[in-house]
């Protein structure tokens, strides 16, 4: 007998399906249903990885999409119709309803009949990859053109009804994203991001699902602060006494805002040259200051008052200050190709390696979510197709 777990499946109505009552391949490999040994070990199998509701659902796919399958259907429609009452019988009539009723039962009973093929159909796709298989199979021969994003989305919703041990979830990611075909339009920073350096950032995105989807392209633009980051020495100069004070001016910028205020500095020497130079505050009020700025530090004392330098004629030190920068937005200048609009891609953002200077630090990178100081980064996708 039938396994008592399949109640939508008669075991009567197995038996009676005769010569022509289904179709004679739903799939390759399918056999006619007089043809197989029923038992109850077959639905107990198949049912443990694909549930009657997937099985229903892949029966009216087929239904639509498979022309011997829907021929089949259209003719015990057809059979189904010719159980309707007489011309003229008001089918608010007991006669009438009664014939009513028994074109429901026989149109009932023609789709249990194909649930029940496609059911012991599904017994050659079972194990680990049984869905797989089976869904790259029906996308082969049933989604393969170019516009059909319908059944592409058809088949995802189909998968997503297998319990999730079972689901072949990159391949069902892969339908959505072909089905969307999604491109990256836009992506929003909560806010500029302060901090950042002249060296550039790369901004990458998450691949799309499916071997077909081509990645989103941006850039990030960022614009000055107004104050400064960094200071890279150029040459610690020489003739410096030990303890040496050394001045340093940093020029103003042309126009000065009332809110200027100048970057202050220290300068260390050691052996006779200055080792470093400290920046001890940024300063502010450098708007347009968009490149490094020379700085301008104080000769060795001995040199500039035309006594003997240190063990040299003395040379004074060089010096320039590294602007700061902000992440004022990111622009997409290709939206890529795949994604599903409904799961934007994840966005992360790179520091570039700095071209020159011991003092650029490189961090190695940054994350969305935490280097950013958790302003988030969204990507919004729109889909190509309905």
């Amino acid at each position: 007998g039938a396994s008592a777990s399949v109640p939508a499946v008669p075991m009567e109505l197995l038996a009676a399906a005769g010569k022509d009552a289904l179709p004679d391949s739903l799939l390759p490999g399918w056999e006619r249903l007089q043809s197989v040994d029923i038992g109850a070990r077959t639905f107990e199998a198949v049912e443990r990885q694909y549930p009657v509701n997937f099985v229903a659902y892949l029966a009216r796919c087929l239904v639509n999409w498979e022309p011997v399958t829907r021929r089949w259907w259209v003719q015990r429609q057809a059979e189904a119709a010719a159980f309707a009452a007489a011309e003229g019988v008001p089918s608010s009539t007991p006669f009438g309803s009664m014939e009513r009723a028994r074109e429901e039962q026989y149109r009932a009973s023609a789709y249990r009949s194909l649930i029940a093929s496609v059911l012991l159909g599904l017994e050659q796709f079972l194990g680990p990859r049984g869905s797989e298989q089976l869904l790259s199979l029906l996308r082969s021969r049933y989604a393969a053109a170019p516009a059909q994003p319908d059944r592409l989305r058809a088949l995802a919703q189909l998968f997503s009804l297998l319990d999730r041990t079972s689901q072949p979830t990159d391949a069902i990611s892969a339908l959505l994203g072909e089905a969307d075909a999604g491109r990256v339009t836009v992506v929003d920073l909560e806010g500029e991001i302060a901090g950042v350096g002249a060296a550039g950032i790369a901004v990458t995105f998450e691949r799309p699902p499916g071997k077909t989807g081509r990645p989103a392209v941006a850039r990030a633009v960022t614009r000055p602060a107004g104050r400064w980051r960094a200071v890279r020495l150029l040459d610690g100069g020489e003739g410096y006494a030990q303890g040496e004070v050394v001045e340093i001016t940093v020029p103003p910028p042309a126009g000065a805002p009332v809110s200027f205020e100048p970057p202050r500095l220290s300068a260390t020497v050691k052996n006779g040259t200055v080792s470093q130079i400290r920046l001890i505050s940024p300063g502010r009020g450098y708007p347009e200051q968009a490149g490094a700025l020379e700085l301008v530090l104080s000769p060795p004392a001995a040199a500039a008052t035309g006594g003997e330098a240190t063990g040299s004629s003395g040379r004074s030190a060089r010096a320039e200050l590294i602007p700061e920068y902000t992440l004022a937005s990111i622009e997409v200048t290709d939206g890529g190709q795949g994604y599903i609009a409904t799961e934007p891609p994840a966005v992360s953002l790179r520091r570039l390696p700095p071209s020159a200077a011991a003092d650029e630090d490189d961090d190695g990178g940054w994350s969305a979510a935490a280097a950013l100081g958790g302003v988030s980064v969204i990507a919004t996708v729109e889909a190509r197709r309905p």
